[in-house]
C-alpha cells in the first residue's frame, strides 16, 4: 500500500480567498454566501475597515477550517460585557490593565468535523495571542459543543482556569457562554 504524503497549511487570510467555498454543519458559523468573502472582508490586513486577525488552515486545495481573533482595548470589552450582561462591572474590574484578545470563532468544514481541528485551530489562536502579549485577557463565547470539548479537555479545572459566565440562548447560536481567562507569562 502506498502511503501519500499530504501537506497542510495554516496562513493569514487573503483577498485571494473571497470567493473559496467554506461550510460548516453549524448553520449559525456559515455565511450568506457558504464562501470566505465576509471573513476576508473583515480582516484588519483585507480591509481598511477590517477588525480581525483571520487564519484558514487546510489540506492541499481543500480549505479545514478558519479561526479568527480581535485585539480589543479594555473599554470596549467593557461595554460589550455590560450591554450584554455577560458579567457585572465588580467581576472584570480586575482585567482593566490588560489587553484584551477576542476569540471570535473557529470553523470547520462540514467534511471535516469530529477530527479534533476545532481544537487545534483554538489552541493555535491562544498561543499565537501569548506570542503576541506578555499578558492578556482572552474573551471567548462558546457553544454547547465547545462547552463540553472544554470540560472533557479540562475535566474540574475548567472552572478554575475559566472564568464561567450564566448560559445564554440566541436564535442564531442557541445556548452558549461566556468565558475569560487571564494569560501571563509562565
Amino acid at each position: 500500500m502506498k502511503i501519500e504524503h499530504v501537506d497542510y497549511f495554516l496562513r493569514r487570510i487573503n483577498l485571494d480567498d473571497i470567493d473559496v467555498y467554506f461550510e460548516t454543519s453549524s448553520e449559525s458559523f456559515n455565511t450568506d454566501s457558504r464562501t470566505l468573502k465576509e471573513f476576508v472582508f473583515q480582516d484588519m490586513e483585507c480591509s481598511e475597515t477590517g477588525q480581525f486577525i483571520t487564519y484558514i488552515f487546510g489540506k492541499t486545495e481543500k480549505i479545514i477550517g478558519m479561526a479568527r481573533m480581535q485585539i480589543m482595548s479594555f473599554e470596549e470589552f467593557q461595554k460589550e460585557i455590560i450591554e450584554n450582561k455577560f458579567f457585572s462591572v465588580g467581576e472584570i474590574e480586575r482585567y482593566m490593565d490588560l489587553s484584551v484578545v477576542y476569540m471570535s470563532r473557529a470553523g470547520i468544514s462540514k467534511k471535516f468535523e469530529g477530527l479534533g481541528f476545532g481544537t487545534m485551530l483554538r489552541s493555535f489562536l491562544d498561543a499565537h495571542a501569548r506570542s503576541i502579549f506578555k499578558e492578556f485577557l482572552l474573551y471567548a463565547l462558546i457553544n454547547e459543543e465547545m462547552h463540553r470539548s472544554m470540560i472533557l479537555r479540562y475535566g474540574n479545572e475548567f472552572l478554575s482556569l475559566y472564568k464561567v459566565s450564566n448560559r445564554f440562548y440566541d436564535k442564531k447560536w442557541k445556548w452558549y457562554w461566556v468565558i475569560l481567562r487571564k494569560f501571563s507569562p509562565p
